[in-house]
């Protein structure tokens, strides 16, 4: 949210926060403390792209799956990836080094404009 707030042509603060938190959340409860966990979060001209690393190389389970399949709400997890996928411009996961990285990316929202 700080690092949006500073750039003019930013993407959505709220949007970013709340698909950040879900990343941070499921890199802590499926790594269980097994190492640390990164944020980067990187600034472009066109928005922006939010990256979690952790120490488990095994792909999210729902970032993948195809957008047509429907989630089984009464499941504890998987909205969060569900959201993901559906609130950014584009999502994925790579493999690291260290284990994975698990990102998505939100266009830049223009500045309102003010009137003359």
């Amino acid at each position: 949210r700080t690092a949006l707030a500073e750039v003019e042509h930013a993407a959505d603060r709220d949007t970013a926060e709340l698909l950040t938190a879900e990343l941070v959340a499921n890199a802590v409860e499926h790594t269980a403390g097994r190492g640390p966990i990164e944020l980067v979060v990187e600034l472009l001209p066109t928005g922006c792209q939010v990256e979690v690393h952790d120490p488990d190389p095994a792909p999210p389970g729902q970032l993948t799956r195809p957008v047509m399949e429907e989630p089984d709400l009464w499941q504890e997890g998987g909205r969060g990836l569900l959201l993901i996928r559906a609130l950014s411009a584009s999502c994925g996961h790579r493999p690291t080094p260290r284990g994975k990285a698990v990102w998505f990316t939100l266009p830049a929202v223009p500045a309102p404009r003010r009137p003359l």
